[in-house]
């Protein structure tokens, strides 16, 4: 027999509110999604100034300027994005290394 005072028997089958379900996901998942948007956000920011630095440089050499679309693909933009990318790389490696080593 249950006395009066005990809690009723949970049902986990019950549907969770979308409301519960959003902050559940950003509890358990918040990091990962704030370090996805910031490097979304960096991503785009690289790109939207690179399109203008290109179209600088194109018009001082007496070139027409190129769309958004059209920057994204050219090797300006691959290549400026690589390098990036590259030395926050061999950044990271090099902090993995000598924490293990130093350690």
């Amino acid at each position: 027999m249950r006395s009066a005072h005990s809690n009723p028997p949970r049902r986990d089958h019950q549907p969770q509110s979308t409301t519960h379900f959003t902050v559940k996901l950003f509890h358990e998942n918040g990091l990962s999604i704030v370090l996805l948007a910031m490097f979304f956000f960096s991503l785009l920011g690289q790109v939207i100034t690179g399109h203008r630095v290109h179209n600088n440089e194109a018009l001082e050499h007496g070139r027409s300027p190129i769309g958004f679309r059209q920057y994204v693909s050219t090797g300006h933009c691959l290549e400026a994005v690589f390098e990036n990318w590259e030395s926050e790389f061999l950044q990271m490696t090099i902090f993995v290394v000598l924490t293990v080593k130093l350690r």
